[in-house]
């Protein structure tokens, strides 16, 4: 393992298994002082934030999944709702169904290809 003064960075360019010689040129940068280059296209943002959507997307890609198994035993819109505890929400259960049909009409595409079109498509039609 290579001894700089920077162990962290030095473990990440490691796992990345970036050469020796470019973790050197990289940490001399910090070691000189030249830090400001590194930040310069920097944009902060907010990791509450962040982990939030994180969350939102993750509750989503896990509802379209359980619809897409219960369309796969032919239940309804209205059906599928009240098994979920969705009945408050039957017009986004009725978008992710209508979704999940035009992505996969035979409902035969894997459940983490079709959820992942399915979610793009809502974001999609969420930014417009």
């Amino acid at each position: 393992m290579l001894a700089t003064e920077y162990p962290i960075i030095e473990d990440a360019a490691t796992h990345l298994a970036m050469p020796d010689e470019d973790i050197y040129r990289f940490t001399d940068q910090f070691k000189e002082g030249n830090m400001a280059r590194f930040f310069e296209n920097f944009e902060p943002f907010d990791i509450q934030e962040y982990g939030r959507r994180n969350r939102e997307e993750g509750e989503t890609i896990k509802l379209i999944r359980q619809v897409y198994f219960k369309l796969r035993k032919n239940k309804t819109v209205e059906q599928i709702a009240d098994e979920l505890e969705e009945s408050d929400n039957i017009s986004g259960i009725s978008e992710i169904v209508g979704l999940i049909k035009e992505a996969s009409p035979d409902l035969d595409m894997d459940e983490d290809e079709l959820a992942q079109a399915v979610l793009e498509k809502l974001n999609n039609k969420s930014q417009k």
